[in-house]
Order: structure tokens, then sequence, then C-alpha cells
């Protein structure tokens, strides 16, 4: 308990982390709020006749995950990082088995076995298990760096890779592209970050050049080369794989500079024209109620955690803490560009969640406890900034 808190981390909270965290949880509570509104008919309504059309169910259990997802920052935050380093192939160990005990025990939710059901609460462990490749990939980098060099041998990027290809291969097999994309975004993140030869990066880039295909024809699923196909002709189906995208561009083109509103009338979102709008295309919706400057204020919020995510990994006291950052801002980079590119087709629609906005429990505790362990990192960093 002493070594947990001595380093005082409640004296060296990142506010302008804490804050962008915050403020982007506000902009999800509201683009939630919105996109699951009743439709607005017009008339002369008054304001709280309008806000009858609101149904606060979702938002209400949102605001929870949210509560329960501090509590886990500030523990998580607690933590001696450097100690989870030596149990962290213990943490992805268990993570990996229970990826693969979905297959016996997850029921099928979306033609996916993603999801362990409890009642009415439901947990994606692939969601958990970005934090454990994390922390172990950390771990495995900085026990093969090699100096200022970094990684110079091929077998010393082999570890990582291969940590990395389990669970990629297990997410697949659900199957979940998006979630097993982050892996690989962590991965190579974190290995840019320790630096690597020129060599095993063209042996790497030949290598996936050469998989590629493989992937295409053998372990990608008819719907998930669809969704691929869809975005280098956005045109070709609209009807069917490209209604997605195609509705979310309406809505989006429809908010101009300064949105709709939360009250207008005829609103794709709520009129249920955009598929999953409080979740994986909840950036439509924003685009649609806030228009195009709701969109950048969410964007720079975004500039603003990431930036103190790498500010905090530049200046931590060892360089496992600045791989935890990498693997930290890694992960929500990817996440980001996707989410926001897919709902604006130009990348594939993957099904992964915009950071602390889209609703959902896993990936709100996810991301908290990720914050959490940048905290960490600061709050046992002895330079003051």
């Amino acid at each position: 308990m002493d070594r947990l808190m001595e380093a005082k981390p409640w004296k060296k909270v990142d506010w302008w982390l804490l804050g962008a965290v915050v403020a982007l949880c506000v902009v999800g509570f509201i683009a939630i709020t919105y996109a699951t509104a009743d439709p607005f008919t017009g008339g002369e309504a008054t304001f709280s006749e309008k806000l009858t059309n609101l149904n606060l169910d979702t938002v209400k259990k949102q605001v929870l995950w949210f509560g329960v997802g501090l509590v886990a920052m500030a523990f998580m935050a607690l933590l001696d990082y450097t100690a989870l380093k030596d149990i962290s192939v213990w943490i992805y160990g268990v993570n990996a088995v229970i990826l693969l005990a979905l297959f016996s025990l997850a029921t099928v939710t979306r033609q996916t076995v993603s999801w362990y059901k409890f009642g009415n609460i439901g947990f994606q462990p692939s969601e958990i298990c970005k934090l454990s490749l994390i922390l172990y990939l950390g771990k495995i980098l900085c026990d093969n760096i090699r100096g200022e060099r970094g990684i110079q041998y091929f077998t010393d990027a082999l570890k990582p890779l291969v940590v990395t290809g389990i669970v990629f291969v297990l997410v697949m097999l659900q199957p979940d592209m998006g979630t097993a994309a982050v892996y690989v975004s962590i991965c190579i993140g974190m290995m840019f970050v320790v630096g690597v030869g020129w060599k095993i990066v063209a042996t790497l880039g030949a290598s996936a050049l050469a998989i590629a295909p493989l992937m295409w024809f053998f372990v990608l699923d008819d719907r998930q080369r669809n969704r691929i196909i869809t975005t280098l002709n956005p045109s070709a189906d609209i009807g069917n794989t490209g209604y997605n995208v195609h509705y979310s561009k309406m809505a989006i083109g429809s908010g101009g500079v300064t949105g709709k509103g939360m009250f207008s009338e005829g609103a794709l979102s709520q009129l249920n024209w955009v598929p999953e709008k409080h979740t994986d295309f909840i950036f439509s919706a924003i685009g649609e109620a806030f228009g195009l400057i709701g969109g950048l204020t969410v964007i720079l919020l975004y500039g603003l955690l990431i930036w103190r995510i790498i500010y905090i990994g530049m200046n931590a006291q060892n360089q496992y803490g600045t791989l935890i950052c990498a693997g930290v801002a890694s992960m929500f980079m990817f996440h980001i560009f996707e989410n926001i590119g897919m709902t604006m087709g130009i990348m594939p629609v993957t099904g992964i969640p915009l950071p602390f906005i889209s609703y959902g429990g896993s990936s709100m505790l996810t991301n908290m406890l990720a914050v959490g362990l940048v905290m960490g990192v600061k709050a046992r960093t002895r330079k003051i900034y």
C-alpha cells in the first residue's frame, strides 16, 4: 500500500487530459440523447413539449458507466504500473483464455460471438484485451531493446508479433475485423516508438503484402469483403452494403455549418435512416445536430487528448511508461480515424466505437482504464509539468 500511495497521484492529475475526457463524455451524452429521441414532428410546440420527445433510458445507462469508469480510472492511476509489468504475461494469458472461451460460452449476437451475457448486461472481453496487450507488449519490447538502436534483429521482433497475432486471430474468428485491426495498430505504434531496423520493416512489409491475398480469400467473410469494396466504390450497392454509409453522409451533410439543432424536424438520425445512430455511427448524429462546428470541436478535443498522452509518454520516468502511453495513443488514434472515416465513407465499416462518445459499457470502461494507466505514468514521473 505504501508503494501505491508514495506517488500521490492525486497531486499530479493531468487536468488537460481529464478535462478532454470529461468534455468528450458530455458530448457523448448529448449526442446519445439526440440520436435516441423520438422524431420531432414540428409545429408550434413549447420547449417542455419538445423535451417529452427525449428518451433518456439509454443516456442514463451511459452516465452510469461513466461513473463506474471514473472509479476505474482512479483505481488504475493509484496502481504502480511498473508492478503490472511483472504480471503482464498473466493478465494477457487470462484475457486470451477468456477470448477463446467465447466460442463455447458466448451467445451469438449480430452474427458474432463477441459478448458474454449476464442478464441484461453484456461484456465484450476483446475491449479489455487491448489493455492487456499494451501491458504485455510493453514488457516484451523493453526486454528486447538493444540500446538506443531499438530492435535490430528479426528474432527480437518475432515475439511481439506472435503475441499480437494470437489475439488477432481469436478476434478475427468471432469475426470482429475492427477490433483485430486495433490490436495491429497498437503493436505498430509501440514498435515504432521503440525503433525498428529498416531490414525488419522491409521484411514485415513484404510479408504483409504476401499475406493480404490469403486474408482476402480465406479469412475475411463475404460481409467484410463487401464492406471494403463499398469503401472503394460507394455507389456499388447503396441498397445493401452501402446503405449505412450513404445515409450517414447524408446526415452529416444535412447539418451544414451550424447543424440542425436538438429538435429539428425530419432528422435522419431520429427517423432511423442512419443505422446504429447512438453507437458506431454517432458521429453522423453529431454532424447532423451540430454541423461542421460540432464535428470540428470533437476532433479538437481528441487532438487535446492525444497530445497530452504523447506528452506524458515523452516525459515518463522509464521506457515502460513511454510504451504504455504509445500503446494507448495508438489505440485511440486508430479508433478515432477509423470511426469518423467510416461515417464519411473513406474507411471500411468495421463497427468500432468512437471513444468516450459512442454508447457502450465495455468501451467506456476500457477507455477510462486506459486513461487511468496514463495518469499513473504521470503520477510517477519526477518532472513536474
